[in-house]
């Protein structure tokens, strides 16, 4: 067996893409579910494409995220089968 070494040069590479997405929970009193979420996002840290959303719906939070994935990957060419 012979080892094979790959040079990787720094031209031969895509352009990294980044996304980021914060979620900051906090606990208040006076709502009815107890908590609130505020989601910022973006799909593209170059870009000036921030979404901001505020919710006090688990079930929401969880759709936002899925919904970034989702469309993070779709714009990147990659695709994962649904969980």
């Amino acid at each position: 067996m012979t080892g094979v070494v790959h040079a990787h040069h720094v031209g031969d590479r895509q352009p990294e893409r980044t996304a980021v997405l914060v979620i900051r929970l906090w606990v208040e009193g006076e709502a009815a579910s107890g908590f609130r979420a505020r989601i910022t996002q973006t799909r593209d840290v170059t870009k000036a494409d921030e979404v901001s959303t505020v919710t006090a719906s688990q079930q929401e939070i969880h759709d936002i995220v899925n919904r970034w994935v989702e469309s993070f990957l779709a714009t990147s060419g990659v695709s994962i089968p649904p969980v």
